[in-house]
């Protein structure tokens, strides 16, 4: 294993148009469009060296800019947000560099600094060439939700395959045991990432509407960073910022932030 010290570049891709929930990133959460609160708790990881929100909205430029975030604006034609952020790197770094781009989904407003740290330090090993986040799933809800993208992870702490169905399948319903989600946190060294990207959507990636799956299909292992972590939602919905707003009373980094 071989200490890896590779520039960490932090990108936010988001946009107004989401089919689920139009206008999502600046939908307000306990007082704060949601892109604050994951831009303001991004600011606290000392191992991001540069971070941006990339979109293509204006209204989204506007307020990130309002609250001192930097913001590369990028093309409305992506569907995918690992091909936003891959677009968003290629303009701030030589497209030949390879620094570790980390990509902090926007719907992810209960992200924990030390969550992005730990994901990061898989890249200490010089042979990991991307990774992601994975969460236990603790709640037969959460488990049978199309929105929640389920993963399962070898023996080997690697990616086997990421699905919105039951996966792994249970005989006993109720039995949630093994069973993890992605919990929107990508890294990538930049080459492996422009590799994902100049790939053509994949079979399995249109099936189950999982990107990562297009990694599967290439033979691209990805490495998977487990954490047990309580309180984390995401917000697919309007439905789930109530939930989010009910952790958020007593979230210790939101008491930070939201004095400043």
């Amino acid at each position: 294993m071989k200490k890896n010290n590779r520039e960490v570049i932090g990108i936010i891709p988001v946009r107004m148009g989401s089919s689920r929930f139009p206008g999502k990133p600046l939908a307000k959460i306990s007082g704060l469009p949601m892109i604050g609160h994951i831009y303001f708790r991004s600011l606290m990881v000392k191992k991001i060296d540069r971070l941006y929100v990339a979109t293509c909205d204006e209204e989204i430029r506007e307020y990130c800019e309002s609250i001192g975030a930097e913001v590369l604006m990028t093309s409305d034609k992506h569907t995918r947000a690992l091909d936003r952020v891959a677009e968003a790197t290629c303009q701030i770094v030589d497209r030949k560099s390879n620094p570790i781009v980390l990509n902090i989904q926007g719907d992810e407003p209960l992200i924990q600094p030390q969550v992005i740290e730990e994901l990061l330090a898989e890249f200490q090993d010089d042979n990991v060439c991307s990774a992601l986040l994975a969460i236990p799933i603790k709640t037969k809800e959460l488990f049978e939700n199309p929105d929640t993208v389920k993963v399962i992870v070898s023996k080997s702490g690697y990616m086997a395959y990421s699905s919105r169905g039951l996966i792994p399948y249970q005989k006993n319903a109720n039995n949630i045991e093994h069973a993890h989600r992605i919990a929107g946190l990508f890294a990538f060294k930049l080459q492996e990432l422009l590799k994902f990207t100049l790939l053509s959507e994949s079979p399995l990636e249109i099936l189950e509407s999982c990107d990562v799956n297009r990694m599967i299909d290439n033979n691209m292992p990805v490495k998977v960073s487990i954490v047990d972590i309580e309180n984390y939602y995401s917000v697919d919905r309007l439905s789930d910022i109530g939930l989010v707003e009910s952790v958020m009373v007593n979230d210790e980094l939101h008491k930070i932030y939201k004095t400043n």
